[in-house]
């Protein structure tokens, strides 16, 4: 969808004659279609390596991204159950399902993600030092599960 406003604000235009104060216009665009600073950024990258490949390909001079300051992110601040409320929360997977309480309690001590936590082998476990190694995450991608790199760039001991 975000690809499709960039289009269509661009429709018309000659690459060749975009300038840095239409590309400014066009970051009012987005925000005032209440698009986050995150993915108003994004287009804007996106929109800025364009322009550097016609230049590689001598089609223009000068990208007229270039200076655009980025929009600050607004970083949401992260919330956690306190010890009480995890266990209200436990207490309502019944004991039969052992499965699901030892998941969740996994996710609740160690903060993984669920994808990182599905990617787990026996031999991601060190009995010994207590320690997980996460350097997967797991997936589904059009059916498929995926192993992939997790979120974080390098792996780390839980």
């Amino acid at each position: 969808m975000h690809n499709q406003q960039t289009r269509d604000y661009f429709k018309h235009a000659d690459i060749k004659r975009i300038t840095h104060n239409e590309i400014i216009e066009f970051r009012k665009y987005l925000i005032e279609k209440n698009l986050s600073n995150k993915s108003v950024n994004n287009l804007l990258a996106t929109l800025s390596q364009l322009f550097e490949k016609a230049i590689n390909e001598d089609v223009i001079k000068e990208n007229p991204c270039s200076n655009v300051k980025r929009l600050p992110l607004n970083h949401k601040k992260m919330k956690f159950w306190r010890p009480e409320e995890f266990k209200k929360f436990i207490s309502f997977i019944p004991d039969d399902q052992l499965l699901f309480k030892t998941f969740y309690t996994t996710a609740y001590l160690t903060g993984l993600r669920c994808g990182e936590m599905l990617a787990l082998q026996w031999n991601d476990i060190d009995p010994y030092i207590m320690e997980l190694d996460i350097r997967k995450s797991a997936t589904l991608i059009k059916g498929e599960f995926i192993v992939t790199k997790p979120k974080t760039r390098n792996g780390f001991g839980v």
